[in-house]
């Protein structure tokens, strides 16, 4: 892709019918634009009142946003593997670096 518009969108825990709707909202009212499925989720900080955040996506969470994505009809998908949910990706947000 050399130009254009690509809609990233994070799969988050128990929200797999959340992200089939951004799925159809970009089929239906973004022609031509490419989509990205983050697969990256990984719980951190505290979370004691938000269980749904807990876990990372499962395979099953995420091979059922996949597979409707695919099936969609949108001509470009980036998909990323499970294993970029892993702490070893998350910034140590300590201003380090900037």
């Amino acid at each position: 892709m050399q130009k254009g518009v690509i809609v990233r969108h994070l799969i988050l825990p128990l929200a797999t019918n959340d992200a089939i709707e951004v799925i159809d909202f970009v089929k239906n009212n973004l022609k031509g634009t490419a989509l990205s499925l983050m697969s990256q989720y990984t719980p951190c900080g505290n979370l004691e009142n938000h269980k749904e955040l807990q876990r990372k996506i499962t395979k099953r969470e995420y091979e059922k946003v996949l597979s409707f994505a695919m099936d969609s009809g949108i001509e470009e998908i980036f998909i990323q593997n499970l294993s970029s949910s892993n702490k070893d990706y998350i910034p140590p947000f300590d201003l380090s670096g900037v």
